[in-house]
């Protein structure tokens, strides 16, 4: 708790903080087919 309220104070007043998006990228192909077979037995 000590440590949350200064930390809280600065996320507050701080102006330097950018938004950037996360990528999010398409699984492998291999992976999707171990992923079926698994599934199946």
């Amino acid at each position: 708790m000590l440590t949350y309220i200064p930390i809280s104070l600065v996320a507050l007043f701080s102006r330097k903080v950018q938004w950037k998006p996360i990528e999010h990228h398409r699984a492998d192909q291999r992976v999707l087919e171990t992923a079926a077979v698994g599934r199946n037995k």
